[in-house]
């Protein structure tokens, strides 16, 4: 029996193997290769397309038409979502989160959460360098010995960890604050935090997923 909940639009995903908690979701996902989408834009979100070129231009405008898709696929009025200080601010009752990586966006907006967190990234573009400045020493004593290991994912992971914690918390903490356990088995992984500011403890209380997508990773860390 197919109980998914979670209605998945956009680029076909059915191949995806999501984890039954993220389909259960109630809500819309929604993932496009990127493009010009600036025909999508509402209000003060073609402001911020001002003076910019390129790659900041089709990252932007895809991930707003993914927003306007799921917008229509659940019903929702068609409100311009722009980013403040501490991410995008979204209308009482719903909960979000957009990302982008060199080819892709995705978005997904649920209901009936506290948080929620995305990230997606191409496999392999995490180097050594990055992996001093993300991994704690326990992260790197576990996973530096497997081979297979990718520590974009680590990097990923933790992304969407800030994007699920950030806008209501409102305080910054690093990538080696928050300590993960991955379990490949069931593409999943434990949140724990290790920083000095207690009132990130909540970061205990994540569920973290994993998918992957062509050659990307796909995050994502939800509060109930």
């Amino acid at each position: 029996m197919d109980n998914r909940v979670l209605n998945l639009i956009g680029k076909d995903l059915s191949g995806v193997a999501f984890h039954p908690d993220i389909l259960a979701l109630k809500g819309a996902a929604c993932c496009l290769d990127l493009g010009d989408y600036r025909h999508s834009l509402e209000g003060k979100e073609l402001k911020l397309l001002s003076g910019k070129k390129g790659s900041f231009i089709s990252s932007f405008s895809t991930g707003r038409e993914c927003i306007r898709l799921i917008q229509r696929n659940m019903g929702l009025p068609i409100f311009e979502l722009i980013s403040g200080e501490n991410g995008p601010s979204w209308p009482e009752g719903i909960i979000g989160s957009i990302s982008h990586s060199e080819r892709s966006a995705i978005a997904i907006v649920v209901k009936e959460i506290k948080g929620m967190g995305i990230d997606i990234e191409r496999r392999g573009r995490v180097g050594d360098k990055v992996v001093q400045r993300i991994a704690t020493a326990e992260e790197i004593k576990k996973y530096a010995s497997a081979s297979h290991f990718d520590w974009t994912l680590l990097f990923s992971a933790k992304e969407s960890v800030y994007k699920a914690i950030n806008p209501l918390e409102r305080v910054y903490f690093g990538f080696k604050d928050v300590e993960l356990c991955f379990d490949d088995g069931k593409k999943m992984f434990s949140t724990k935090y290790v920083g000095t500011k207690l009132g990130l403890k909540v970061i205990d209380r994540l569920a973290g997923y994993w998918v992957e997508i062509e050659d990307q990773f796909l995050t994502l860390v939800i509060l109930h």
